[in-house]
Formats: C-alpha cells, structure tokens, sequence
C-alpha cells in the first residue's frame, strides 16, 4: 500500500561499528566553522527542496495529497537528520583526507549518492538525495586538490554521466580518470570468502568482494584512493574509507 509507514531504522550498535572507529580524528575548530557555514548555507531552504522534490513524483489528488501529507510529518524530520548526518561524516573525512598527497575520494552511487524511486506506475525515477550537489560544491570550495571519482556496481557509468536522467548533474565533480564498475569483475572464491571472513570478525556482513578487489588493486598501483560507500567494503578501509550505510537517503525526498 502506498500508505504504509515507512519507518527504517539502523542500529546505533552497527552505525559505531561502521564510523565511529577509534583512531579517526574528529574535526578541529576551525572545520567546525566551516561546516556550520554550510549548514546555514543549506538547511535553511531544504525542507523546501525536499518537499518539492516529494510533490514531484506523484500525480495531485485527494489520495495522493494524503499521502503525502503523510510523508511530509512522519517521515521528513528524520530524513532532514539524516542529511544533516551524511554531510557531516563526508565533510569530516574529506577535511582530513584533503591534506594527504594525492587523494582521491571514490564514491558509490545507489544508497551513498541517491536512490531510485518505483511509483505507481511502475517506473523507477532516478533522484539525489537533496544535500548532494550542494555537499558537492562545497567541497569543491574548500578543499580544490580533493578529486573525486565513482566506484560502483552499475555498468556504463560514463555513459549515465552524460544522461540527464542518471548523473549528469555531478560529472563537473566527477574526474572521468578515476570512474570504475565492479560489475562483471572476477574475484576467486577464495579470496571472496576472505573478505567475507575478515568483515564478520568485525560485525560486517554487507560485503562486496569486488570493490574491495578494486580497491586493492588501485592501492597497490600507487594511488591514493578512499572510499565513501553505504557497502561494508567502505567500513574495512577504516581510515581510507567511509560507510555511510546508517544515513541512507528517502527515496521519496530525493530528487
């Protein structure tokens, strides 16, 4: 039913596991002040954006209208929190990675950058969670060496970069040099269970073995890479990395 409540929770035992590890260095004053200035740059107007972005995935009229209304009271105090969160783990470790030689900052997509919506006509319409471009601009702002890039389970990446439906609106921060798909990538079963096995010790379950390849392989290449992801994988990379798994975006707000 398109009425239903959708209340979806993550631990606060498995959000520790995943971010808050020891030995991560939090923000200092002056990255504080530069956040703040972000959230009085963008909070202020996103419950707008957000509610505009609702409103535009469903045809007016009084069952819509009430459903909305719904999503509008029960579900956009937490997802306002839940961007207001993202941003402010993206921008700390951005803040820290930046004075590192080199880095450059490989972003997932689905369920990190945005998520797809299925309406009741039964088409998926792509959206970005509401604080992405924004977060995206400000980086760019304050830290101009930090590169960014993709890595990701979806083929044809490139390719939704110059699609207006899919990526587009991010390609100017995206450095087409460092864009990677681990779809279709060969990891022996060995060395698959091995990820799994070293993400269970740690409480992790939700691995894909062939980022991590990905990851490796670019590592011991000589690159720098970090890794913002709301998979284990990211969780792994502990200092190189950021799961963003217990702040995932509302489909219904992205836009």
């Amino acid at each position: 039913s398109w009425k239903r409540k959708r209340k979806c929770r993550r631990s606060t035992e498995y959000n520790h596991i995943l971010y808050m590890k020891e030995g991560i260095p939090k923000m200092d004053t002056k990255q504080e002040v530069s956040f703040s200035e972000f959230e009085e740059r963008v909070f202020p107007g996103l419950p707008e954006v957000m509610e505009k972005n609702l409103r535009s995935k469903f045809d007016t009229g009084e069952r819509m209208d009430e459903f909305i209304a719904e999503r509008i009271e029960e579900d956009l105090p937490g997802a306002i929190q839940s961007e207001r969160e993202f941003s402010r783990q993206v921008f700390e470790v951005c803040a820290r990675w930046a004075n590192e030689r080199d880095s450059i900052v490989l972003w997932d997509v689905d369920e990190t950058m945005g998520k797809y919506l299925f309406g009741p006509d039964g088409k998926p319409r792509w959206g970005f969670r509401p604080v992405l471009l924004p977060l995206f601009e400000f980086l760019q702002e304050k830290f101009p060496g930090l590169r960014h890039g993709i890595l990701s389970s979806r083929g044809d990446i490139q390719d939704q970069l110059n699609d207006p439906e899919h990526l587009q609106r991010i390609s100017r921060f995206i450095d087409p040099e460092h864009v990677y798909s681990s779809r279709g990538k060969y990891v022996p079963s060995q060395v698959e269970n091995a990820y799994h096995e070293k993400g269970q010790e740690q409480g992790i379950y939700n691995i894909t073995p062939e980022k991590a390849e990905i990851l490796r392989e670019l590592r011991e290449s000589g690159k720098n890479v970090k890794d913002i992801d709301d998979d284990g994988v990211a969780a792994l990379a502990e200092k190189d990395g950021l799961c963003v798994y217990a702040v995932w975006p509302n489909e219904y707000f992205c836009g």
